[in-house]
């Protein structure tokens, strides 16, 4: 049985909804104490599993695309489950959010990986995620150590808000909240998320990957985008808590970029033989999609060095 409408799930709320391209893809919506969540599984459950989650106003696609599809990590398809994990109504072509009052906190976002993953009946997974999403499985990390094989992190940070964060948060919010009526993203809100991911130079050297990227933002519901914010406005700063994670980890972040700091105040939680940081330079925070290949070979003996592949 089909299912492509999250109406449908009330009566059937963990059947696979599409199965297409290679690796036995499958698109799933898991509901969770806060509403269903698409699911993306690629390959066999069998294998480990690596468990990814995208940053803010991107889904799996326009996050990780680009670096599992580059032939540099083949050897990931090759060895690995991949499970993507989209936002709440984050997915491509989300329909509009059902219950905005259920809407999760990142604390529940976190929560809600340990319900997908039961469903799953993963009992294990390596955490794989950019930006806000490695601040939800963070999250989960810490509430579930045990149940973290590693942790690989992009352009993170653990740190709450802050004041002036939460102030330029709040004017995109505000706008997003007026704009929720009539269905579009305003195109100067565009922009600002655009500045986020990609400097001005890689906008105009680069126009494929940040005009594709662009066109997928503008798709995006204010009200689904609006609450997303809404709950990053209010994440807690947990990075103490990261002493709690005991698996092996691997952080990359862009030279000069404002999450070097965090990441590196991340880096001071870990004992240094179990946790390694890597700072790229001529890149921006986009890593996976804007330079894949430079990922590839530290995390494949990253990888090498757990024991998941054999030389």
């Amino acid at each position: 049985m089909c299912i492509r409408d999250r109406s449908e799930i009330a009566a059937n709320p963990n059947v696979i909804v599409e199965q297409n391209y290679e690796e036995s893809l499958s698109i799933e919506y898991v509901q969770t104490d806060w509403g269903p969540i698409q699911v993306t599984v690629q390959g066999s459950l069998d294998r480990p599993v690596i468990l990814t989650y995208p940053d803010f106003a991107l889904n799996h696609r326009n996050c990780f695309e680009g670096f599992f599809q580059c032939p540099q990590t083949a050897f990931l398809r090759q060895n690995f489950c991949i499970v993507h994990v989209d936002g709440p109504y984050q997915e491509e072509s989300a329909p509009l959010c059902e219950n905005p009052n259920n809407y999760p906190s990142l604390t529940q976002m976190g929560q809600q990986i340990q319900q997908i993953i039961d469903h799953l009946r993963i009992p294990k997974i390596i955490c794989f995620a950019v930006g806000i999403g490695g601040h939800v499985l963070c999250n989960f990390a810490i509430e579930n150590p045990g149940r973290v094989e590693a942790l690989i992190l992009i352009s993170t940070s653990t740190k709450g808000s802050g004041w002036f964060k939460y102030i330029y948060q709040y004017i995109g919010t505000w706008v997003l909240s007026l704009t929720s009526f009539i269905g579009k993203l305003p195109w100067f809100v565009v922009n600002q998320i655009m500045w986020r991911y990609f400097t001005q130079e890689t906008i105009n050297n680069n126009p494929d990957l940040t005009e594709s990227i662009r066109r997928d933002i503008e798709k995006i519901h204010p009200l689904n985008l609006y609450l997303f914010l809404d709950a990053v406005m209010k994440k807690q700063d947990i990075t103490s808590g990261l002493k709690k994670i005991k698996s092996p980890s691997l952080f990359f972040v862009s030279f000069g970029s404002t999450y070097q700091d965090d990441m590196q105040e991340m880096f001071e939680q870990f004992k240094p033989d179990t946790c390694s940081l890597m700072e790229i330079r001529n890149v921006d925070h986009l890593i996976t999609e804007e330079a894949p290949t430079i990922l590839a070979d530290p995390i494949k003996n990253f990888l090498i060095g757990l024991g998941y592949i054999r030389l």
